[in-house]
């Protein structure tokens, strides 16, 4: 019998301990590390990259559909980075948020949302899910605690991640605000009209006044300076499915008033015309040509100067809410007089059309990720390239099955260019989605939203996160 060496020794037992660490479920797995140096170093080795873990119940048990997914996505090894649970049920946010944080620790940011819809693959057999329902009546000052056997669980979604390289802690802020006071460069998406409740190092939840917000919340990644140089690059690229037609000319705003409603009512003219147009005459003409059930927008151009002197050139969505003889109101704030604005409808061929161009963006995108990873792994690695290894997917309320009469039209550009690849999504009421490679591209003869818009209706937002590898060592 030959003999072993031993290098190739413990090249074996390394292999044998690295196979059954690698079975473990999370918890089990976290006090595995603990063990020893030796079962450490092999713990660090199985989650030396990102990884993202989700799951969707429709469990009609709030409580039991969220242990279903805790279980699903801590079966396998992962040290929570982060949590976002998607829900319904308003009223059970706080319980939805206490059962997380008592699986994934209660230092990790969690983030617990009340949105129109969930997307996600669900628990039994992993099949692409897009569950959409009503609006919650909900119009208190915050939920209330829900009879956990009164109400019927519409759905949730799970998602947790392990972002090795960077620091993850959760905010709040305003999508104006954050939109300019961020560099150009930076991704932002999301869900710009839901209701949160989360829990992080700067805002730790006090159940006696819970932490609510009924802006944005955010959940913000940072460069760790002390990263390891072993460690790679996570990517976070944004792309889009418009779903919007402009109409009509342009319009001057000349005067603004806001409602302690935070609605704005608006009066305009032609640009290059003293007149002040009838706004309730020209919607009863518009409902003639669009869809009178249809919602209807109006895009604002907006220039601003900001403190430290510079400009920047925005656009902004609002909803019409209705015309009031020269007015039109419109739901929002944040108009000026002398911005400018274009009509804008929702179109199934747009949506159906900037589908079909995020599908082939995410195709492109991917044969670009293997390629840097094939570049970067080094030929004696055995590892398969990392690459795409999650999804978020913002998509609004009006989309979705009743929209497109077709099942998982929102989620398709995503789950077929990346099959078996962890995603999750929610159905919104004003999706936020910027990024420096946002894929806004205009269809021939119509116009789109431009990418400098950060808060969308009637459009999805996918968010790709992709692991580059560190380049090999020279030495």
């Amino acid at each position: 019998m030959a003999s072993r060496t031993g290098q190739g020794f413990h090249s074996v037992t390394d292999d044998i301990v690295h196979n059954i660490l690698g079975r473990l479920q999370a918890v089990s797995f976290a006090s595995a590390a603990c063990v020893s140096k030796y079962w450490n170093r092999i713990c660090s080795q199985i989650l030396s990259h990102p990884k993202l873990a989700s799951a969707l119940s429709l469990n009609p048990n709030l409580t039991l559909a969220a242990g279903e997914v805790l279980d699903k996505v801590l079966s396998k090894p992962i040290r929570p980075h982060f949590a976002i649970a998607c829900t319904g049920d308003i009223l059970g946010l706080k319980i939805v948020d206490h059962l997380i944080r008592e699986r994934v620790g209660r230092r990790t940011p969690v983030i617990t949302h009340a949105s129109s819809g969930v997307i996600g693959r669900d628990v039994p057999n992993k099949e692409v899910r897009e569950v959409k329902w009503g609006s919650s009546a909900y119009d208190g000052p915050h939920p209330v605690e829900r009879n956990i056997y009164g109400n019927i669980n519409p759905g949730i979604v799970l998602v947790v991640g392990f972002v090795p390289g960077l620091k993850v802690d959760a905010d709040t802020f305003t999508t104006e605000k954050k939109d300019h006071a961020l560099p150009k460069e930076t991704a932002i998406v999301g869900d710009g009209g839901g209701c949160f409740l989360f829990r992080s190092q700067n805002y730790p939840i006090s159940y006696s006044s819970p932490s609510y917000s009924f802006d944005a919340v955010a959940l913000v990644f940072a460069r760790d300076k002390n990263k390891s140089q072993d460690i790679g690059e996570t990517q976070f690229h944004v792309l889009m499915s418009a779903g919007l037609m402009p109409f009509g000319p342009q319009l001057e705003v000349v005067s603004i008033k806001v409602e302690e409603d935070e609605q704005s009512w608006l009066s305009a003219r032609m640009e290059g015309d003293n007149a002040i147009l009838d706004g309730q005459a020209i919607l009863e003409d518009i409902n003639e040509v669009v869809d009178n059930s249809s919602e209807l927008y109006i895009g604002v151009t907006q220039q601003r100067q900001y403190s430290n002197g510079s400009e920047k050139m925005t656009m902004a969505l609002y909803e019409v809410m209705e015309g009031e003889n020269e007015y039109f109101v419109v739901d929002g704030v944040g108009i000026e007089p002398g911005d400018s604005f274009l009509f804008y409808h929702p179109d199934l061929e747009t949506a159906s059309t900037t589908r079909d161009i995020a599908l082939e963006n995410l195709e492109v995108l991917k044969a670009d990720i293997i390629s840097r990873n094939n570049f970067c792994l080094s030929e004696a690695d055995n590892d398969e390239p990392k690459g795409v290894f999650g999804g978020l997917i913002f998509s609004c309320h009006s989309r979705g099955k009743s929209f497109f009469e077709e099942d998982n039209v929102d989620s398709s550009p995503f789950y077929l260019n990346f099959p078996g690849v962890p995603l999750a999504g929610a159905f919104c009421h004003g999706e936020i989605g910027r990024g420096s490679s946002s894929s806004i591209e205009e269809v021939e003869g119509q116009e789109q939203c431009p990418p400098h818009c950060c808060l969308h209706a009637c459009s999805s937002v996918y968010l790709v996160l992709a692991y580059i590898p560190a380049a090999p060592s020279q030495e």
